[in-house]
């Protein structure tokens, strides 16, 4: 098999490219369980400031909050995209 320079770089913009597809696949899947924590979080938050959240609520608010963070931080992860803990 004779492998040429045109045949090489046409191979790492393939790659590249699947990269970058799989990033946006992933950043988007991650944005709409974001927006799901954050809508959790908020109904929590404005009976909290009527005084009105029970400490269920309250411990339920603290674990979506732990939810989000740990979601924005997947592209910190070491095999991200391809593999997200």
């Amino acid at each position: 098999m004779n492998i040429t320079f045109t045949g090489m770089v046409i191979g790492y913009l393939d790659t590249v490219a699947q990269l970058a597809d799989k990033k946006a696949q992933t950043q988007a899947t991650r944005d709409g369980y974001l927006q799901t924590a954050v809508l959790r979080i908020s109904s929590v938050q404005y009976a909290n400031e009527f005084g009105e959240a029970s400490e269920v609520e309250l411990a339920t608010s603290l674990a979506w909050k732990r939810y989000a963070v740990n979601l924005s931080r997947i592209e910190q992860q070491p095999d991200y995209p391809f593999l997200i803990e």
